[in-house]
């Protein structure tokens, strides 16, 4: 694994005007500036006012200031080289912190709240271009125009070691209070197919991917189970060199972690279809099926080793995973409703990052009827979507009606075609009740979540009148 100290901009800079900030800014020390004139300017050039008087700082120093109701925000100016990764972190225990990138102009680059967990403020940025940039040191309360916030808080500024991973390559990280997240580059070509993967035992793993340009692409928490973090399958739509952002879910978290980078190949499923698969250590199994808006389906896992799945949309993103769900203590995704048109993604992976067969099955599932009558819906914290029908004649009034054996946070589409005929939601609740009126005759559609992720069992029935 090669090592860097600079690459490309991943991080879109956003240029905001800073005029409304220039007049009268109190400076670090509590002196005004004074206004710059025609006549100054001329004599001074380019040279912001905030410049003029902002403290040194050089990257890899932290320092210490104070906040007063004199000067209750601070300034600080750096020089950098184009390409340079840093991170900047402001951090008190008496207010909370704000934090602002501004160039020499004073144009706002990036700006952050809590991005480094307990009210303190972190910004990772990759600079533009070479040149002085002047970092504002504020609080939440001041930067919004409300109270002024006074009090000691500690500044730093580092450079961020980008490392090369490849395809093919796990690597070993440690993410520390001073380096909360780890940067990585790799270069891919158009219709790569990849997956990122970030495991830890000591915190809850989240992932970001940036293209060559900076913008992000995708992000994931959770899909790889055990709290760790998957993207991908992804295709790459260009070629160019991409950035993987390795962090925790709080942004503050520290421990050891892997992370690996694999080139995949995708194998096609049909509905009603079993297949043979087989993962090795620390990898995943990847499988494709087109599907419809409005589809329901099941997928399993049949294996004996402890295994995990999740399915992703057709832009890339997990949209449910399970572990444990199934028979057997196997990963199982009952009666999921398709919600967008295109090409969904299987992901099966090992739970102990050892090697593992399984059986895959993609069915459809058999949708209930409350033309039938009553129907009990089973929700569990892996297994919280349902689906439901009811064939109705035009200008039918429908009533819905929920009833659970406990507390549960329903969420209900109903639709007819494309058309949504009416929604609801509640939090924890034990029942609930939709009336709406039927357009046209057609098969009405019913889409239910529970958001309690809790085991819940939920009686519902449809009563209709003219």
């Amino acid at each position: 694994m090669r090592k860097l100290l600079s690459a490309g901009a991943f991080l879109a800079v956003l240029a905001l005007p800073y005029a409304a900030f220039a007049q009268a800014t109190p400076t670090p020390n509590g002196t005004p500036a004074v206004e710059v004139t025609e006549e100054a300017e001329e004599e001074v050039g380019n040279v912001s006012p905030i410049s003029l008087s902002a403290t040194p700082i050089e990257i890899g120093d932290t320092v210490t200031g104070e906040l007063t109701e004199d000067a209750p925000a601070a300034y600080y100016i750096f020089t950098a080289e184009a390409d340079a990764a840093i991170t900047i972190i402001h951090r008190s225990e008496e207010f909370d912190s704000y934090l602002l990138l501004l160039d020499a102009d004073e144009n706002v680059l990036a700006s952050n709240d809590d991005g480094a967990g307990n009210l303190d403020s972190k910004i990772t940025f990759t600079i533009p271009a070479d040149g002085d940039y002047i970092i504002q040191v504020d609080s939440y309360g001041n930067h919004h125009r409300g109270s002024v916030s006074t009090g000691e808080y500690e500044l730093s500024l580092a450079a961020i070691e980008q490392d090369v991973i490849e395809f093919g390559e796990t690597v070993d990280g440690e993410l520390t209070e001073i380096m909360t997240e780890q940067i990585y580059a790799f270069t891919g070509s158009a219709g790569d197919s990849i997956s990122v993967t970030m495991i830890s035992d000591d915190f809850d793993t989240y992932l970001y991917l940036y293209d060559q340009d900076g913008f992000q692409i995708a992000s994931n928490d959770d899909a790889a189970g055990n709290l760790d973090a998957r993207i991908g399958p992804l295709t790459l739509p260009a070629d160019g060199q991409y950035r993987i952002t390795a962090t925790s879910f709080s942004r503050a978290a520290t421990g050891s972690y892997t992370l690996s980078l694999d080139l995949i190949s995708l194998q096609e499923i049909a509905f009603g279809e079993t297949i043979t698969g087989e993962i090795g250590s620390n990898n995943q199994a990847f499988f494709t099926f087109e599907a419809d808006i409005g589809d329901i389906i099941n997928i399993t896992v049949a294996s004996e080793s402890d295994t995990n799945m999740s399915l992703n949309d057709p832009y890339g993103y997990s949209v449910i995973s399970d572990e444990d769900g199934g028979a057997g203590n196997n990963p199982e995704i009952t009666d999921y409703v398709i919600s967008s048109e295109g090409t969904y993604t299987i992901v099966v992976g090992s739970s102990s990052n050892d090697a593992a067969s399984f059986e895959l099955t993609l069915q459809r599932a058999e949708v209930p009827s409350f033309n039938d009558g009553p129907l009990t819906l089973s929700f569990t914290s892996s297994g919280n979507n349902r689906a439901a029908m009811y064939t109705a004649e035009a200008g039918q009034t429908l009533t819905l009606t929920l009833t659970a054996n406990g507390e549960f946070s329903p969420n209900v589409d109903i639709l007819q075609g494309a058309t949504t005929l009416s929604y609801g939601s509640a939090t924890y609740v034990t029942g609930m009740s939709i009336t709406f009126e039927v357009p046209e005759d057609g098969d009405i559609r019913f889409n239910f979540s529970d958001y309690s992720y809790s085991s819940i069992s939920v009686t519902a029935s449809v009563e209709a009148s003219e």
